[in-house]
């Protein structure tokens, strides 16, 4: 009898052990599976304001350029924790040197070689940056050749 005691007790403590430790790792797991969604909706936006940035600095006036970096300050700060590797610090020197930009081409004393090594510097700087997120996703860089 005691036998089956013990037996029983046993089986209610592995049952319960069981138990708790699945518990425990679905938390773990949907932690990370919120955590990877988003990941990659981080990600899907830093190309996309990137891309965005990069044709502004070919196409646009530098302070458009500059107003487009300010309007995404609060998208970067909400989502710098997703965002991978390097990613963010490239972000914050280019736009930086956008910044930069700006001020020098509004004022007198910026040589056109100075502001031509910054506006290559910021080109720079936002192709670093998608490749950080090329890196991230490990997807490889898509190369169009006109034929």
């Amino acid at each position: 009898m005691w036998e089956t005691l013990l037996g029983g007790l046993l089986a209610i403590l592995g049952g319960w052990g069981a138990t708790w430790y699945q518990a425990k790792n679905a938390r773990r797991n949907r932690m990370e599976e919120l955590t990877a969604e988003r990941k990659i909706l981080a990600n899907g936006e830093a190309y996309a304001y990137t891309k965005e940035v990069a044709s502004a600095l070919i196409q646009e006036d530098m302070q458009e350029v500059a107003a487009l970096m300010v309007k995404r300050e609060e998208w970067f700060f909400r989502s710098r924790l997703f965002l991978p590797g390097k990613f963010p610090a490239k972000w914050l020197e280019l736009r930086n040197v956008i910044l930069k930009l700006t001020r020098r081409e509004t004022g007198d004393s910026a040589s056109p070689d100075d502001i031509e090594n910054l506006q290559r510097r910021a080109e720079s700087l936002a192709k670093q940056a998608i490749e950080e997120i090329y890196k991230d996703m490990n997807l490889e860089k898509i190369e169009i050749t006109e034929q």
